[in-house]
């Protein structure tokens, strides 16, 4: 008996189930490094086998096998699919308008323009400054996308 993944490469670590035909069970196995398990010196007779566990990372095959032992067929094999568990990544990407700190910048600008206003014959150069840039752009941010240059900054 052997377990096999969607590639045809043999898997060990599968746990399977002898049951004799009423569904008695009769042993357990485990494939080896070959994906093998053998359930040997049966006597004649019907028989089941189901596998009960996959390896992490493989589904559990549903599939029962009916085996009859007679004097025709007294070696069986029988294959067991086991398929490789898969998932996907789905990846999603925003643009942005600008950095995000335009708000508090804006905010920021605007208590400095009111304090600026008192002062202003103190500061004209930074008044000048800060108009230009106001002007530019109603927008204090400094960012790329803010100031009318490359939006994907």
């Amino acid at each position: 008996m052997q377990s096999n993944s969607h590639i045809n490469k043999r898997l060990a670590g599968v746990k399977f189930m002898l049951c004799d035909d009423c569904g008695n069970q009769l042993a357990c196995g485990v494939t080896d490094q070959n994906g093998e398990v053998v359930f040997d010196c049966l006597p004649f007779g019907k028989y089941v086998v189901k596998e009960i566990e996959a390896p992490c990372g493989f589904e559990k095959s549903d599939k029962c096998a009916a085996i009859c032992i007679d004097s025709k067929t007294s070696n069986p094999t029988v294959e067991f699919v086991n398929r490789r568990m898969t998932g996907s990544i789905k990846v999603i990407s925003s643009g942005v308008d600008c950095c995000g700190d335009c708000r508090k910048r804006e905010t920021i600008g605007r208590g400095d323009r009111d304090r600026d206003d008192s002062n202003r014959s103190q500061n004209s150069k930074n008044d000048k400054d800060r108009d230009s840039r106001s002007n530019r752009n109603q927008n204090p941010c400094s960012c790329p996308s803010c100031q009318g240059g490359d939006p994907g900054w």
